[in-house]
């Protein structure tokens, strides 16, 4: 399971949301600027654990981040003259060791009519999630389901604290001196995206954004960081009754049966 799978986007259509500023300037180089670019929330993620699911810990953290909106025909215009067709999202982590980037996100903005490049339908989505979640539960859906953690896991976050949202103008600059091709990893956007955070997601987050073409995996737009922080400063050790000296849960059995493997009714 590889460390970078893993960023939640629930996206969410607005429509009273203030459009964005699309300009152009001499040289054929795009600027996007917006007010309404920010990380809007952030929150605990809690996790019922032990026998009878009555205790808890926390699985970890989740982050919103709103997204710029344009008016239609300047995203076409921006579309079609630029090759942007998402924007792809980068997490890092900043602790006392230094930073590390935890992984990358993109989120599609065009949507394919037909088999010609110039057919297609623009979907703005203007707001999503996504979760940093302990491994012990973000490995897998098998390891986020057991009632007591992976690697015993044990800790519990009381207070998740975000910067507060000036109005801060975020200016995205779409140009060809600003490209580069990216070969790292870049996760789609999922009905539950989960970054990996490791056994301890002590730190500071920051959310970088660009404009970037997925299929030719080239970013677009030179980085932005959001300017809100989000800040996990203190884990608590506790104890789940019941489960001590779990550390791995035991393999899926394959019984042949492909039905038995799932549960309906959930």
């Amino acid at each position: 399971m590889q460390i970078g799978k893993i960023f939640f986007f629930i996206l969410i259509m607005t429509s009273c949301s203030k459009r964005a500023d699309l300009t152009i300037d001499k040289f054929g180089n795009y600027r996007v600027s917006s007010k309404k670019v920010f990380i809007s929330d952030a929150e605990i993620d809690k996790w019922r654990v032990g026998p009878l699911r009555r205790q808890r810990v926390s699985k970890g953290i989740r982050i919103g981040v709103t997204l710029p909106k344009l008016d239609m025909a300047d995203l076409k215009k921006l579309i079609r003259n630029t090759e942007v067709d998402s924007y792809i999202l980068r997490l890092k982590r900043r602790g006392t060791v230094g930073s590390r980037v935890i992984g990358h996100l993109y989120v599609p903005f065009i949507i394919k009519k037909g088999k010609t490049d110039s057919s297609f339908r623009a979907k703005q989505l203007t707001k999503g999630y996504f979760f940093v979640y302990y491994s012990a539960a973000a490995l897998s859906s098998r390891f986020e389901n057991l009632s007591c953690p992976a690697f015993n896991h044990t800790f519990l976050i009381k207070d998740v604290k975000l910067g507060p949202h000036r109005g801060q103008v975020v200016n995205f600059n779409v140009s060809r001196s600003a490209q580069e091709r990216l070969s790292v990893r870049v996760e789609p956007f999922d009905y539950k995206t989960v970054f990996n955070g490791g056994s301890s997601l002590i730190g500071e987050y920051i959310v970088e954004m660009a404009y970037f073409n997925f299929e030719k995996k080239e970013r677009k737009s030179s980085w932005v960081e959001l300017p809100e922080r989000v800040n996990v400063n203190r884990e608590f050790d506790t104890v789940i009754k019941g489960c001590s000296g779990n550390s791995l849960p035991p393999p899926i059995q394959d019984t042949g049966n492909p039905v038995k493997k799932f549960k309906f009714g959930r």
